[in-house]
């Protein structure tokens, strides 16, 4: 079982390699939790769905010549206020103070992203492998560990 420190930073970190992978993780978790009322239920399916095309298109998109960096400003801030929102809500749902989830999902997120981009341009430049390849591999490490991680 995967403490909720370790789930909170590990979806933190998903979260600044892929911002939408993150929250469309966090809603499949969820839905796989006890749930109180049916309404609960309705409105995270709702956003599961929501998160999981969302996410889609961000793989989608990753690919593309013209996607912005991932530390430009913009998108580090969109992605630290991502990773926030989902270590707040993990530690809410278990009991925890949310503002200390939000903290340590977003700094998970900032140090993910920053160490993804750096890896990636590096085995790129070292390898010579297109970045479009590299950008497929990383979604499949991001994938997978996003489902390890939800899964146990």
């Amino acid at each position: 079982m995967t403490s909720l420190l370790t789930k909170t930073i590990g979806l933190g970190a998903i979260t600044g390699l892929r911002s939408m992978l993150g929250p469309a993780l966090l809603c499949f978790y969820l839905n796989k939790q006890p749930q109180s009322f049916k309404r609960k239920a309705l409105k995270l399916s709702s956003l599961q769905t929501v998160t999981t095309v969302m996410a889609v298109g961000e793989l989608v998109g990753d690919k593309l010549p013209f996607a912005p960096d991932r530390i430009s400003p913009t998108a580090l801030a969109g992605r630290a206020l991502m990773g926030a929102l989902v270590g707040a809500v993990l530690f809410k749902e278990g009991g925890q103070s949310a503002y200390r989830g939000g903290i340590i999902g977003g700094v998970a997120a900032v140090l993910a992203a920053g160490a993804g981009y750096y890896l990636r341009k590096k085995i790129g430049q070292s390898t010579e492998v297109n970045d479009p390849y590299l950008g497929a591999a990383e979604d499949m490490v991001a994938i997978g560990s996003g489902v390890a991680m939800i899964t146990y």
